[in-house]
């Protein structure tokens, strides 16, 4: 209860599921589309791109792969890529963003192990960049080798992409802006952008209704919550009972 970093993981845990229930996941798509789709292999280091950037929305691959799997895997399959190689690639893809702010499973360990959490998002920035480069290097390798179709690099499309989602691809920013300069705690940086994803989802891209669609949406976040909850409680108890031991 004492915590001043433990309510932030409902508040994040919120603004994920908010984040899945709309069509953010499209126009992210549709960004690193324009942005990745002249490579050879780019349809791969768009899912990983993708993936990562919302991972880190989420906390959880699981609600990564949930709200980005039946999307991403028809379009790795329409490229030529194998049943294997795409499921593989969005189970993994969806563990990539783990390690960047302001993910979940970096702050509970921030919690468990009495670490601040900014010294941890620094110290884990470097190796996430570094999965998130091999997966994509080796999805450009194994498109290289099937030929896969290229789309051009058309500047037009890209910025009527990024203008699509720059409202999603604001989100990361200002939550860096406001934890990373001191501006807001990680509590209050957590607390803005619930309140951000809401506004985006029900009043600016208007894809929940605030009285109808929004409350269940909430209601799963906090089901979710509660078990990490329980997670957590355990955790700390046994961590208090070694101590003392």
């Amino acid at each position: 209860i004492a915590s001043p970093t433990l309510p932030a993981i409902p508040l994040l845990t919120a603004t994920g599921f908010v984040l899945a229930e709309t069509q953010a996941p499209h126009r992210l798509v549709r960004f690193f589309h324009a942005l990745f789709g002249f490579m050879p292999g780019g349809v791969a280091v768009l899912v990983s791109a993708v993936c990562a950037l919302f991972t880190a929305f989420t906390g959880g691959s699981g609600i990564t792969i949930i709200a980005l799997g039946g999307l991403l895997y028809p379009i790795l399959i329409e490229n030529g890529y194998s049943e294997q190689f795409s499921l593989g690639l969005v189970t993994a893809a969806g563990s990539l963003g783990l390690l960047f702010p302001p993910s979940l499973p970096v702050i509970l360990y921030s919690v468990v192990a009495k670490v601040p959490a900014d010294r941890l998002f620094i110290a884990g920035l470097v190796p996430g960049l570094i999965l998130l480069l091999l997966v994509a290097a080796y999805g450009i390798i194994f498109g290289r080798k099937l030929r896969t179709q290229r789309q051009p690099f058309v500047w037009n499309e890209l910025l009527k992409a990024a203008w699509g989602a720059k409202w999603e691809l604001s989100i990361p920013l200002v939550m860096v802006v406001l934890f990373g300069t001191g501006l807001a705690s990680l509590l209050e940086t957590s607390a803005f952008a619930c309140a951000y994803a809401i506004v985006i989802a029900c009043f600016i891209q208007r894809d929940l209704h605030p009285f109808w669609e929004l409350p269940p949406v909430l209601l799963k976040a906090t089901a979710l919550v509660g078990a990490v909850l329980i997670l957590l409680s355990c955790a700390m108890g046994l961590t208090s009972y070694l101590v003392d031991a």
